[in-house]
């Protein structure tokens, strides 16, 4: 019972092993496209025709929002984190449910700072599909700003940040080898220690203690 529990934990292990090589190899992908040439956009072609898979951007063609979503979260009067609302540099007229296109900068730490990345008029920035949801903070500070924003239609692009996923990548791809190789060895051996495992001794019930040990010639019953 206990081996066939051990095969069955190993199986599982194995599986999910399988499930995190496949991710890790997916953001693998994903920054080799990053390290690429970004793909020049203004602001207004990208709100237009949004990315579909993971994509560097040069972002042009923008004008920054009145207001932002800055933290201080230790207090030593700097951010920790800000994000900034960019809008098509020809605006059009604000109506119910316009987009923006919100950018979250990493190394920023003064509103200096912001100012001069922003007069540059380029942004390098990265699009990650699976990292469109602002935290409830950001969404909190602006959705009070901006009161019409239609956050799900707009698009949450990252500036500053390394390309590669902290997470999932070539070490979580080589120790998820190393141990499902591992989890299959060791319910490969189970398996065999339960095939050919010895019998014990019969049970002295099934022994008949009265049949006979020799036969008629007197010589031992084989």
């Amino acid at each position: 019972m206990i081996r066939k529990f051990i095969i069955l934990i190993c199986i599982c292990f194995t599986a999910c092993c399988a499930v995190v090589a496949h991710l890790s190899m997916q953001v693998e992908k994903e920054t080799e496209q990053l390290v690429s040439d970004g793909q020049p956009y203004t602001c207004e072609t990208l709100l237009a025709d949004k990315p579909k898979v993971t994509t560097r951007i040069k972002l042009s063609e923008f004008a920054s929002g009145k207001y932002k979503a800055d933290f201080d979260f230790d207090s030593d009067g700097q951010w920790d984190d800000v994000c900034v609302p960019l809008f098509p540099s020809q605006r059009q007229k604000v109506t119910y449910g316009y987009q923006a296109v919100l950018v979250k900068f990493q190394g920023v730490t003064n509103q200096e700072q912001l100012d001069e990345l922003l007069e540059k008029g380029e942004l390098d920035t990265n699009y990650w599909p699976r990292r469109q949801d602002l935290d409830n903070a950001t969404h909190s500070s602006l959705a009070q700003s901006y009161k019409n924003l239609d956050f799900s239609q707009s698009l949450v692009l990252h500036c500053g940040y390394d390309s590669k996923n902290p997470v999932l990548g070539d070490a979580s791809l080589e120790l998820s080898k190393i141990a499902g190789g591992i989890s299959l060895g060791i319910a490969f051996l189970t398996l065999l220690s339960f095939l050919f495992k010895k019998r014990g001794p019969r049970d002295l019930g099934d022994i008949d203690l009265d049949a006979p040990v020799t036969n008629r010639a007197g010589l031992p019953i084989s």
